[in-house]
Parts: structure tokens; C-alpha cells; sequence
């Protein structure tokens, strides 16, 4: 039985308990997250004074450290929960690329599966390929669609972005 708590020993938002396993996540969860913070944290003085070359250059190290914890935990529970928590920050192609790399034994849980699923709808929605028409209000609550929009010889660029990713709110 796992019981997930928030972690008040650290700023991070989850303690899982309950098995060996679960504090294998915890431990390297919390290093992961360390180190995620900190390049985030230079990212972020990198965006802030226009050196987007040396924040790139991090963003791959970044993209390497979760690839890296993850796949060192692979056979244990800790890669399916780090992959599904950490999976926004890796495009749809490396998580389907990392996840195809864990074995049999961990393929058959629903969050692994879900990652699966939803990498490969965001690789279905890419640009270029057939876009999802969603309705979305504006800031006055009139609903617009987007195939309002879009047209043979018309963009339209959807940018999305949260209040916690550093570097999106530096790009603000």
C-alpha cells in the first residue's frame, strides 16, 4: 500500500511511502529535483540577459539529467514515476524513446501507459500534422475556435506556459 504526502522536509510537492521502492523514488526524486532547480535557476539569468545559446546548452543538460535518473531506475517503480512527473520537460519522441527502454515487467501499470498514450498524441499533434480544433474563451469570455483561424495561408501559434517554469515566465 503507498500513501503520497506532501514532503514538508523539502520544497518539493511529494513523499511517497510504503515500500523499499517508494523511498528509492523519494531519494532520487528529490536529487533529480535538486538539480533541476538549479539549472532552472541559471536558465532563467541566462534568459534575463539574452544569452539564449547558453540557456539551450542547459536546457539539453536538463533534458540529460532526467533521461539519465530515469533510466537508472528503469526496473524499479521509481523510472515509471519519475518519467510520468518529470515527462513535460522532455519532448513526446525522448519519452517514448526512454520509456521503450524499461522492461516488460513495468510496462504493464497505468501510468506508464499513459505516458505511452500521451506521447504519442502529442507526436499525432505535432507541426504539420492535423491539428486538435479546441475552444478556448478570451480574456472577455467569447469562445473562439481555432479553425476559426486557421486557414491555407494562415499561422496561428498557440503559446502556452505556467506560473512555476522559470524560464517560461522570464519569457514573458
Amino acid at each position: 500500500n503507498i500513501e503520497v504526502t506532501n514532503d514538508p522536509d523539502t520544497k518539493h510537492a511529494l513523499k511517497l511511502s510504503g515500500s523499499e521502492e517508494t523511498d528509492i523514488y523519494n531519494t532520487v526524486s528529490n536529487e533529480l529535483q535538486n538539480l533541476i532547480d538549479d539549472i532552472d535557476d541559471k536558465m532563467t539569468e541566462y534568459y534575463q540577459n539574452g544569452d539564449y545559446d547558453s540557456a539551450d546548452i542547459l536546457a539539453e543538460e536538463r533534458t540529460a539529467g532526467i533521461k539519465q535518473h530515469v533510466l537508472s531506475n528503469k526496473d524499479n517503480f521509481a523510472g515509471v514515476v519519475l518519467l510520468s512527473r518529470y515527462s513535460g520537460l522532455l519532448d513526446a519522441e525522448e519519452r517514448l524513446e526512454v520509456a521503450k527502454q524499461f522492461p516488460e515487467t513495468n510496462r504493464s501499470s497505468k501510468m506508464y501507459k499513459d505516458i505511452v498514450y500521451f506521447s504519442q498524441k502529442d507526436i499525432d499533434l505535432a507541426p504539420g500534422k492535423k491539428y486538435l480544433d479546441i475552444e478556448l474563451p478570451d480574456g472577455t469570455g467569447y469562445m473562439h475556435r481555432l479553425s476559426d483561424y486557421v486557414g491555407e495561408t494562415k499561422v496561428v501559434l498557440l503559446t502556452y506556459w505556467a506560473s512555476w517554469c522559470k524560464p517560461c515566465v522570464a519569457n514573458i
